[in-house]
């Protein structure tokens, strides 16, 4: 065999093992790539989904300020979107925002039997208890007054793209 040859099979061995550690080393690099495509891809949704519960929040207080404005279609698409909260925020928030759902059904509540009152055969318990409803209401539309700072000051720690 002459000496060219047995040069050429000898370097052919270290040139597929080259282009195999350089073929491994791109494969490496690609696949790093993709997964911090992949994890920046899941923390973008997972700030999309908590921003979608956070203006849920807002839209419902911004509902609650003006008396009537608070329907059960806008209550219910607000617990379509919190139902998922408590696998997007820890337990602290989610125990938040459950009572501000709470709170927020009971202001519905309130506000209807202020619209439509029923009729009682003693009009001073029916004078005392739409007395009692106006004052829960007044509170709850104070607690929803409030709830822009306080929603910003549970959320807004988590609502960054990290």
């Amino acid at each position: 065999m002459p000496v060219y040859i047995q040069i050429i099979l000898s370097v052919a061995g270290v040139f597929v093992a080259a282009c195999a550690v350089v073929v491994s080393v791109v494969q490496w690099r690609v696949s790093r790539a993709q997964s911090k495509l992949a994890r920046q891809k899941l923390q973008f949704e997972l700030f999309d989904r908590r921003m979608q519960v956070l203006d849920g929040l807002l839209v419902l207080a911004d509902a609650t300020i003006m008396p009537g404005h608070l329907t059960s279609d806008l209550y219910q698409k607000f617990h379509k979107n919190a139902f998922e909260q408590r696998f997007l925020f820890p337990p602290a928030v989610s125990i938040w925002i459950e009572e501000v759902q709470k709170k927020a059904w009971r202001y519905l509540i309130v506000s209807s039997l202020l619209e439509h009152p029923t009729q009682t055969q003693d009009p001073e318990a029916e004078k005392a208890e739409r007395l009692d409803l106006r004052k829960e209401a007044n509170a709850l539309a104070e607690y929803f007054r409030n709830l822009y700072k306080v929603a910003d000051a549970k959320l807004e720690p988590h609502l960054r793209i990290c």
